[in-house]
């Protein structure tokens, strides 16, 4: 997603600084290719950029003359370690922080949260890698109900995005770490902050992934590149004080395509960022069922 994000920011004539490992890593996912993605990657390196280990800081006045930061890098894997994730996630996003907060002129920090922060509910484990496997619902479970529901679907309706949080794995604890991390640092005025609860911006077709074990997932958490770009965009540019509902500079936000099938809801995100989504998961799922003969099926989400 930061190749994606640098791309579009580019090419919308901001100057972008890449901040990365000496050697990019990404997980890749059923199907694509981890390793030619971060190699994609180191291509794009500009003069400029910086490689370093976030858990162990950043190098002195590497923020200097940033408006924004837009923080994607961390442990991505739903079923990694907490050594890992203590190290990639909170210790790596307390050093980003802290860089942002020390920077004479950065205005805002957007943090790539996670959709895994609400999925404790609807999501029902897999074979043991990384990926979920059946979506599931808790109809009992009513969204935004007292006592902090968080379901999803069924009479509960979309997880609102003050739903409880339900945290599906430590991958996910840790994003809500940061979240809490960057809302005491916002109160404190140092810079705004904004969450995106990424859903999965992975595949172009997520009708691709019909029949497979992970396809409702993808069919409710899609996120098109369009949108993703998009979503992003509002959120650099957003006036501070305006879509921020706590004082203190504070958004969390649900970031997927108007997937039909959704079980995030994103009418408030939409109403702060001031974006409306392009996409929807649902054609392009009907259209790769016609096309294998079968039925739209699988309405039950």
């Amino acid at each position: 997603l930061g190749q994606l994000l640098r791309n579009h920011f580019e090419q919308a004539g901001h100057t972008c600084i890449g901040i990365d490992r000496p050697i990019p890593v990404c997980q890749g996912g059923p199907g694509v290719d981890g390793a030619a993605i971060a190699a994609a990657g180191a291509a794009l390196k500009r003069e400029g950029d910086i490689a370093c280990d976030l858990s162990e800081g950043l190098p002195e006045g590497a923020l200097d003359g940033v408006d924004v930061v837009i923080h994607m890098a961390g442990q991505g894997n739903p079923d990694a370690d907490f050594q890992d994730v203590n190290k990639n996630n909170i210790v790596g996003s307390q050093k980003v922080f802290d860089a942002a907060a020390s920077s004479a002129r950065c205005r805002r920090v957007i943090f790539a949260s996670t959709n895994h922060t609400m999925n404790g509910l609807s999501v029902e484990r897999g074979d043991g890698t990384m990926y979920p496997g059946k979506l599931v619902v808790d109809p009992s479970v009513q969204t935004g109900a007292a006592g902090g529901g968080g379901g999803s679907g069924g009479s509960g309706g979309p997880i609102k995005v003050g739903a409880r949080v339900r945290p599906d794995s430590l991958y996910a604890v840790t994003k809500i770490f940061g979240e809490a991390l960057g809302s005491h640092l916002a109160l404190t005025g140092v810079f705004d902050f904004v969450a995106m609860r990424i859903g999965w911006c992975l595949y172009d077709d997520p009708g691709s992934e019909r029949g497979t074990e992970h396809g409702e997932y993808l069919r409710a958490m899609w996120l098109s590149k369009r949108d993703c770009c998009g979503y992003f965009d509002a959120a650099v540019n957003l006036p501070s004080g305006e879509g921020f509902p706590d004082p203190g500079g504070f958004l969390v936000c649900h970031v997927v395509s108007a997937n039909a099938m959704a079980t995030l809801d994103i009418s408030e995100s939409v109403a702060a960022l001031g974006y409306t989504p392009q996409d929807d998961s649902e054609p392009l799922w009907q259209a790769a069922a016609a096309a294998k003969g079968g039925g739209g099926g699988g309405g039950g989400v």
